[in-house]
């Protein structure tokens, strides 16, 4: 199951909330396994789900009728559905059914039907007894006048934010959330390698982002992001892949990931088509020593902000003056950014607006290590690996080269 259950008993209880009710496309995800297309293909659409672990039903989830093929293929484990809206199944005329549309009927008669998606919510909230109770509403997934009315069509329970307690329980991951991390890791990896062994002369940066995406779809995987730039482009932090031919001696760089089961995958590595320079290979090595240094840190009790140090010291103690970064890092999971981030800063108030890791990391997180040096319109790196923290200390799931030269990384 993705759902951290005993981890979101424990938050819950120490937030004082009877019930959490998850509106994000990754949070009803998450909570629900369901991945909704409705979701993704109508921006305004609402689908929740709700988990109250001191009431019954302890979890429910509210879903487009349309959806119930979809919502069995993600072998839930949410038993109570409530189904919204007009969707008409044509009969099969005295023809046989096969499993799938005898598991759609069984379902469809013993779900509850609603007209909208908040008379489905006011309805599950009703049947817990926590009309007046304390509702954690995830924000994240609502516009202003949804929020509003929610508040109108619960007006004797106290509705507060949802979203910082649903990240706080997100933090830690399950074992099967860690497998599909993993995967996504090895899908992504290996896309890269592959377009990279297919270079040839004349080849483009879009090129290698093309043959990329294609191998992550042939390895079960979905394409999320992938950015490849040459030459000067690798200066820009947020690669923009065009038609520029990639020359012998020019620096490749990438930042790419996928998704495998609805996880992400992120990592970053740049690689010379050619000898290296020493202006390059110096960079390259400072960068690699603060990654790597900062994964042998990595282990429960360490804090982000000491992650962080030890990971920009290499490149920040070597006369780069002009060296900052302010962060090293980030959690993964259902969201590229996942808490904890790797910063000296507070995450909660600053461009992330995450909870931190209150009292260090701790067993289960999945964290991306990163180090980027950019100069402007010359050259840029950027390297990135992806650990789980441990009880004894980290495992990696990354494991590509980080040889700076194209042909030793390929070997």
């Amino acid at each position: 199951m993705l759902f951290n259950r005993e981890r979101a008993e424990g938050v819950m209880r120490r937030a004082g909330v009877d019930a959490v009710i998850a509106t994000s496309k990754e949070n009803v995800a998450y909570l629900s396994g369901h991945d909704s297309p409705t979701h993704t293909l109508m921006k305004n659409s609402l689908n929740f789900a709700v988990f109250s672990p001191t009431a019954s039903p302890v979890a429910s989830v509210i879903i487009p009728r349309l959806e119930v093929e979809t919502w069995l293929h993600g072998k839930p484990w949410i038993e109570d559905v409530h189904l919204v809206g007009l969707f008409s199944r044509n009969l099969t005329h005295d023809r046989d059914m096969d499993a799938t549309g005898r598991m759609v009927e069984t379902l469809i008669s013993g779900a509850h039907e609603a007209a909208s998606t908040l008379e489905a919510l006011v309805a599950t909230i009703k049947a817990r007894g926590l009309l007046r109770g304390r509702l954690a509403v995830d924000e994240t997934g609502l516009g202003p006048a949804d929020w509003k009315a929610i508040s109108e069509h619960l007006p004797d329970a106290e509705i507060v934010p949802g979203n910082m307690l649903l990240w706080n329980v997100r933090m830690i991951k399950t074992p099967e959330e860690i497998a599909r991390l993993r995967m996504s890791s090895k899908i992504a990896e290996g896309a890269v390698k592959r377009a990279l062994t297919d270079l040839a002369a004349g080849s483009t940066d879009r090129d290698l982002d093309r043959a990329y995406n294609a191998d992550v779809c042939l390895q079960g995987g979905l394409p999320s992001f992938s950015m490849f730039g040459s030459g000067s482009l690798t200066a820009q932090p947020h690669l923009i892949s065009g038609d520029k031919v990639i020359e012998d001696g020019d620096l490749i760089r990438w930042d790419v990931g996928c998704t495998y089961g609805h996880y992400h995958s992120d990592t970053a590595r740049a690689v010379v088509k050619g000898t290296p320079q020493s202006h390059q290979s110096d960079v390259w090595d400072l960068l690699v020593t603060g990654v790597e240094s900062a994964i042998k840190a990595a282990r429960p009790g360490a804090t982000p902000a000491e992650l962080h140090q030890i990971a920009i010291e290499p490149l920040s103690s070597s006369g780069n003056s002009d060296f900052a970064r302010f962060h090293c890092g980030h959690g993964i999971g259902i969201s590229i950014y996942d808490p904890p981030i790797i910063t000296q800063q507070d995450p909660s108030t600053s461009v992330f607006r995450v909870p931190a890791a209150e009292g260090g990391l701790e067993p289960g997180m999945v964290l991306n290590i990163e180090v980027g040096y950019y100069q402007t319109g010359f050259q840029g790196f950027l390297c990135e690996d992806t650990i789980v923290i441990t009880s004894e200390g980290n495992e990696r799931l990354t494991s590509a080269s980080k040889a700076l030269s194209l042909s030793d990384y390929l070997n």
